[in-house]
């Protein structure tokens, strides 16, 4: 599980592993446009923060893949099914 807090900035810069979960609460998830990557997870949940990935400016040139996993009998997120 990665959970970034209240204003903590996580620049992600590889591929990951997959995960149980993504929580951004109040934090910021950067990905750095050095490569493709894929983020591999078995939920993300996104409160008050951000994922950036390039700007307005400056546009994210390479691929970034989301891969959810899961099924039926997965755990749940509250209120989210």
């Amino acid at each position: 599980l990665v959970y970034v807090p209240p204003g903590m900035h996580l620049l992600v810069d590889e591929t990951t592993p997959i995960l149980e979960g993504i929580i951004v609460e109040n934090g910021t998830i950067e990905f750095a446009d050095e490569s493709d990557m894929t983020v591999s997870s078995g939920f993300i949940t996104l409160r008050g923060g951000e994922f950036i990935a390039g700007t307005e400016e400056d546009d994210y040139d390479h691929k970034l893949t989301f891969v959810m996993y899961g099924n039926y009998y997965a755990p749940q997120q509250p209120m989210f099914g």
